[in-house]
């Protein structure tokens, strides 16, 4: 299978070095590469140089921000599995190779993340808790914003082509929250499997956007939301309370392992896990698991 990554980038030429370097760490070989730049004045050129046959395309031109940049970086590749990450972010060892070894084995996979972890000058800061795991109904409907949800983390999330193609792309509309409203039009078509290890890291950096325009990130949450159908927010405001509800049960032993068996019964309130045992020869082995979503 072939993986096609895009980076969007504009004057971050040091940070880029680290997201290429973290690909050549992938531990797969039929890679594309593909690094749009909006047009940067440092030197860029010369890293992408730097790297070789590594990057398969390379546009350098103004773009109408970074997720236009990601739409015409997303129509030039060719692979069977997409993602994109940003300039200073990075992939983990052998993360583009997990990722395909799913997606081979388990061909009703179509949307993977790994757990999420933070890093900071390029060293691993934190890594996410597993035992935390959201519903697809909370993605879908928009619950992922913060709070007990917390948000999708973008880094190190892989899907399969005919996904970017059916729900059509980043809406350009918005300018720091296409993704947030990407994974609710993900979620109506398909689940998002979950890795038990890590896959990528978000870096904290000066010119995180994500960051530095909270405020603003979060009002384009609002209007995402705020453009769902009348039905979709009737079902959202009553999902609302579950996230704390979860966080609460789960801390109540009585309680917990009763509510662990009614939500086995609901497979909306489930996700596929996949892991890796270790076997008997030495190896590890992958497999896949239902588990209920927030209790363990």
């Amino acid at each position: 299978m072939k993986v096609s990554i895009v980076i969007p980038t504009y004057n971050c030429a040091d940070l880029l070095v680290t997201t290429l370097r973290s690909i050549q760490m992938g531990g797969h070989d039929d890679v594309e590469v593909v690094v749009m730049d909006g047009g940067s004045t440092d030197h860029i050129s010369k890293v992408v140089a730097d790297f070789g046959d590594l990057v398969s395309v390379f546009v350098s031109e103004p773009d109408d921000g970074q997720y236009d940049a990601i739409n015409k970086g997303m129509a030039r590749t060719t692979g069977d599995i997409l993602c994109w990450i940003n300039s200073g972010d990075f992939f983990l060892p052998g993360a583009v190779a997990n990722a395909v070894s799913v997606f081979s084995k388990h061909r009703e996979v179509r949307w993977l993340a790994g757990r999420p972890c933070v890093a900071e000058g390029g060293a691993l800061r934190r890594q996410g808790n597993f035992e935390v795991v959201v519903s697809n109904l909370e993605i879908r409907y928009g619950l992922c914003c913060g709070g007990a949800t917390g948000f999708l983390q973008q880094e190190g999330m892989f899907w399969d082509r005919a996904l970017w193609t059916e729900t059509g792309g980043l809406d350009t509309r918005y300018r720091l929250a296409a993704d947030f409203e990407l994974w609710t039009r993900f979620a109506k078509a398909t689940e998002l499997t979950r890795m038990t290890i890590p896959s990528a890291a978000f870096s904290y950096h000066d010119t995180n956007r994500s960051i530095v325009e909270k405020k603003s990130y979060m009002e384009e949450v609002a209007t995402a939301i705020s453009r769902f159908s009348k039905e979709e927010i009737r079902i959202r405001r009553r999902l609302r309370p579950l996230p704390f509800l979860m966080r609460v049960i789960r801390k109540i032993p009585i309680v917990k392992p009763v509510s662990r068996f009614i939500l086995q019964r609901s497979s909306k309130l489930s996700v596929l896990v996949v892991s890796w045992r270790k076997n008997r020869e030495g190896g590890f082995t992958l497999e896949a698991n239902r588990r209920v979503c927030w209790i363990r």
